[in-house]
């Protein structure tokens, strides 16, 4: 089975277990990618498609996958409007996710959760992010 190449250029080479399954992968395909390295482990469940260090970009995406469904948040949704916050690894990925899910985050990640998070995300970026307004007055706050 091949891999959804245009879901991949559009999260950033970055693939959540679900998404492969969704799109008529199966486990034994998911198992060949691995193996093969066309797929490396970011988090459980979550591929990146080459072996290298992952970019800011894919390690939002890797966060967002893990947590799904989840938004970049804060000073990570406000992105390149804050020319004097680096974006390295070791910038932590500020992530929205509902106010009633109890998760873990990654190394690497500050966890917001948030009342009625469906209306506050713009889904339709890439990736997902909290309102420009909702990530100003979170920063400022």
């Amino acid at each position: 089975m091949e891999l959804p190449h245009d879901l991949l250029r559009r999260q950033d080479g970055v693939v959540g277990r679900d998404q492969l399954l969704e799109a008529g992968l199966t486990d034994n395909d998911l198992r060949r990618l691995l193996r093969r390295r066309d797929l490396n482990v970011v988090h459980p469940g979550v591929y990146l498609n080459h072996t290298g260090e992952p970019t800011s970009q894919q390690r939002a995406w890797a966060a967002l996958r893990l947590l799904w469904p989840a938004a970049l948040s804060h000073s990570s949704a406000l992105g390149d409007l804050l020319a004097a916050t680096p974006s390295s690894a070791q910038t932590p990925l500020h992530v929205a996710v509902d106010r009633h899910r109890h998760l873990h985050a990654p190394r690497g990640v500050v966890l917001h959760h948030r009342v009625d998070l469906v209306d506050h995300v713009l889904w339709n970026l890439s990736p997902p992010r909290v309102r420009l307004e909702d990530a100003v007055i979170d920063v400022a706050s």
